[in-house]
């Protein structure tokens, strides 16, 4: 599990989301791949993956950050109302 540690807009339709790793790291990644977030969203569980914007090395100390568009229900609940 992870944990959104900072939001900061980007945009006006875009946030840049910074995710802390609860484990305190997470995996090491190779640039171009990605996450997969899930939440429930009103009654529905939903899951979107999303390209990691932060470096490798940011991984390993705990931290990613990925870029967000409000494009949708979930980006839209990242947005605007996940804590």
């Amino acid at each position: 599990p992870n944990s959104i540690e900072k939001k900061e807009k980007c945009g006006s339709d875009s946030c840049r989301i910074t995710l802390s790793a609860l484990s305190g790291r997470f995996p090491y990644f190779r640039a171009g791949q990605f996450i997969t977030l899930s939440s429930r969203v009103n009654d529905s569980f939903i899951s979107r993956p999303y390209s990691i914007a932060s470096s490798p090395k940011e991984a390993l100390q705990g931290k990613i950050e990925i870029i967000v568009q409000r494009k949708g229900i979930f980006s839209t609940y990242l947005i605007d109302e996940a804590p």
